[in-house]
C-alpha cells in the first residue's frame, strides 16, 4: 500500500486501531471520574487553551486528580478515546508552551 494525494489506507487502519485499543485502556473509574471532570474544565476554561496545572488552581478539581500528572493522563487517554463526557471532549493542543500539554474542551 501506497499513500497518494493524503489518502493512505493503512495509516487509516492503523489510526482505527490506536482508537480502539485506547477506548479500551479506559479503566471504568477513569471514565466515571472523566465524566465529572471534563464538564467542571468545560465550565472553568470553555473553549479556550488550558494547562494540567492551571486547572489544578480549583479546589473542587485539585480534589479530584490530586496532581498535575493524574489529571495529564486522565486527559491524555480522554483525548486518545475519543470519548464524549455529558457531550464534550478533551482534544490535545499542538502546541506546547515550555513544554507543557494544552488541552481543550471541545463540543462532541
Amino acid at each position: 500500500m501506497t499513500c497518494c494525494n493524503g489518502n493512505c489506507p493503512l495509516l487509516e487502519r492503523i489510526e482505527r486501531l490506536e482508537l480502539l485499543t485506547a477506548n479500551r485502556c479506559l479503566p471504568p473509574e477513569d471514565h466515571r471520574l472523566l465524566e465529572r471532570l471534563v464538564p467542571a474544565l468545560g465550565g472553568l476554561f470553555g473553549p479556550e487553551p488550558f494547562r494540567s496545572w492551571q486547572a489544578l488552581c480549583s479546589p473542587p478539581i485539585q480534589a479530584m486528580v490530586g496532581t498535575a500528572g493524574r489529571l495529564g493522563s486522565l486527559l491524555y487517554h480522554a483525548a486518545s478515546s475519543g470519548a464524549s463526557f455529558d457531550g464534550l471532549k478533551i482534544l490535545r493542543v499542538d502546541k506546547k508552551i515550555h513544554g507543557a500539554r494544552l488541552w481543550r474542551i471541545i463540543q462532541g
